[in-house]
């Protein structure tokens, strides 16, 4: 009878681990599998109340162990953290549900792709690059992300405010040099 139960034990397990284990994703696909799951309605949930969620802080000390300097903030939809690590300075964004959505991080105009660099110069004649931000997503929360106001699709890229002395505009700008007109402030 032992017998008989250990291999039924043994067989499920085998079959739990050949039949539950799917081939490994990369990026486009994960990414495939996560817009389809934004279609179903994510929508972003404000925030209630004025405290900062134990959950958001408890995931931001495993997320950012090596953070200092760190002040907190709930805005409107995110629990917000900004912080240090090594000198450089950052912005997490916390969702509805205490997980991490993406960093922000002030960079130079020198770290922007080369290609967008060489169009902002050509299609912004007479406009001024006053600020850029890295943001970077976390590909392992769905949440879309909100920057100056509008919500758009998480994925990793640059935003630079630009300013003509009357108006100022920001771009939003891909990973690979893509350029897409964002706002207008």
């Amino acid at each position: 009878m032992k017998k008989l139960a250990l291999t039924l034990m043994a067989a499920t397990f085998v079959a739990a681990s050949v039949f539950g284990q799917g081939p490994e994703m990369n990026n486009n696909e994960n990414t495939g599998i996560k817009k389809e799951r934004k279609t179903e309605g994510q929508a972003l949930r404000k925030l209630e109340g004025n405290e900062i969620s134990g959950f958001a802080k408890e995931n931001f000390l495993r997320d950012f162990p090596k953070a200092s300097n760190v002040q907190w903030a709930r805005v409107n939809t995110f629990d917000e953290a900004v912080f240090s690590v090594d000198g450089k300075d950052y912005k997490a964004f916390y969702d509805y549900d205490s997980h991490l959505v993406g960093t922000t991080t002030p960079v130079m105009v020198k770290d922007l792709p080369a290609k967008a660099a060489n169009e902002i110069r050509k299609k912004y004649d007479g406009y001024t690059i006053e600020k850029v931000l890295e943001f970077h997503d976390n590909d392992a929360n769905i949440t879309d992300m909100l920057l100056y106001g509008t919500q758009f699709e998480d994925a990793d890229n640059y935003f630079a405010e630009l300013s003509n002395g009357k108006d100022i505009i920001v771009l939003k700008i891909g990973m690979n040099g893509s350029l897409y007109f964002f706002k207008k402030l």
